[in-house]
């Protein structure tokens, strides 16, 4: 399986030039002013995309999808995409995990504060192939920033094939570490290769 990861377009994905693949995975921050047009419009460039399968979660300056319920999400067009907020999908056997919860100093949308990270990551599995979060764990490609709490939970994922993130726009990266991608896909674009 061949993931296409981006995040932290903030309104310039129509600028981009994506390679080949089976998903293309955006983990967040695909707005600039989170401003409803620009919702619209990321969605429907994104519907759009010649992917088999489309992922996406929220980030911290998605506010149109943090004031929405179930609900209100209907008044988007997520059409061909599977949006995540805490929740699991399934391709090709591979599970895919998202959540747009990040921590922050002062409150945003999908933001905690440090203390609180016990309780923001209280429900996370640990049966996931791919987890796709806005932020990083702390300790790699976070520039300090990533959460100490998310990297305990990773650590315990025994069949983790990739991390998907941004959030750090200085920690742009792509590494493999004992086995495991992690890719800070702030403003750039990731081709992963899965075994």
């Amino acid at each position: 399986m061949h993931i296409v990861h981006i995040s932290d377009t903030h309104g310039k994905h129509r600028d981009l030039s994506l390679p080949a693949g089976d998903v293309l995975i955006h983990s967040g921050d695909f707005s600039q002013y989170a401003i409803d047009v620009e919702t619209v419009d990321f969605l429907d460039w994104f519907r759009g995309q010649p992917f088999k399968h489309k992922i996406m979660i929220a980030g911290n300056h998605d506010k149109t999808l943090s004031d929405c319920n179930g609900d209100e999400l209907k008044h988007y067009d997520f059409d061909g995409i599977h949006y995540l907020n805490g929740g699991a999908v399934v391709i090709d056997g591979i599970k895919f995990y998202g959540s747009p919860q990040t921590p922050s100093d002062f409150l945003m949308p999908f933001t905690y504060f440090r203390e609180d990270a016990e309780e923001a990551w209280q429900d996370l599995p640990v049966d996931i192939d791919v987890l796709i979060t806005h932020g990083p764990i702390n300790g790699v490609l976070d520039s300090g920033y990533g959460c100490h709490v998310l990297k305990d939970k990773v650590d315990r994922m025994a069949d983790l094939k990739a991390h998907l993130f941004g959030h750090i726009h200085e920690s742009t990266g792509l590494l493999k570490i004992e086995g495991t991608f992690f890719s800070n896909a702030a403003q750039s674009v990731h081709l992963i290769a899965l075994d």
